[in-house]
């Protein structure tokens, strides 16, 4: 009876976390940011979200040069948002909420810091956050690395990136389909019931 009470809590505590992950398994949407080489703190819709900055010199759909310190720097080529800023972040609010979320990301290092990224849901209730840790060519154009989210559930309402002058491009979603939380506790009750049944049967 022990091991299917811990069982049952397993699959519970299962959906609370998020991994990190650097690409996206299974069907996933696209948001593109329009080439409009904007200087905004937005809001700006489109494609399935809207982007906000608390800077409101943040670029938005440029492909200008823009320098990355001892990371390179992105520029023509590639469409992306850009922080602008030391400190700082930019957010990306998904119309319908989503179970992974995946960027291509860099930032300016080592004089500016370091990047990170967050995860929250519906009620701006922080999922997870995590330190980034990139490190390209001083003399790179357009590089970076794929960084993300991933739960179980399709609670993710908005993604936010901040600090280090932070980039982001081929903005990713998914959503998965899994068993509800009701659906996990029927399971429970399942197997609590087998496990009663048996210890009367021994009786």
């Amino acid at each position: 009876m022990k091991k299917i009470v811990c069982l049952v809590a397993c699959l519970c505590a299962g959906t609370a976390n998020a991994s990190i992950i650097n690409s996206i398994s299974g069907d996933e949407t696209s948001h593109a940011f329009t080439n409009s080489g904007e200087f905004s703190g937005g809001p700006i819709s489109e494609n399935g979200f809207t982007w906000t900055s608390t800077n409101n010199n943040s670029v938005y759909g440029y492909e200008g040069s823009y320098g990355l310190d001892q990371n390179g720097s992105w520029g023509a080529g590639l469409t992306f948002v850009g922080l602008n800023t030391q400190t700082g972040s930019m957010t990306f609010n998904f119309d319908t909420s989503v179970s992974s979320v995946l960027a291509f990301l860099n930032y300016a290092t080592t004089s500016y810091g370091f990047g990170s990224m967050s995860i929250f849901d519906a009620g701006d209730n922080l999922l997870e956050s995590h330190d980034l840790s990139i490190n390209t060519d001083s003399g790179s154009n357009n590089e970076g690395e794929y960084w993300g989210f991933s739960r179980q559930t399709a609670d993710i309402s908005s993604f936010v990136i901040s600090n280090a002058y932070i980039v982001a491009a081929d903005l990713r979603t998914s959503i998965t389909s899994v068993p509800a939380p009701a659906s996990i506790a029927l399971l429970g009750l399942g197997l609590a019931g087998i496990g009663f049944s048996r210890k009367t049967k021994k009786a």
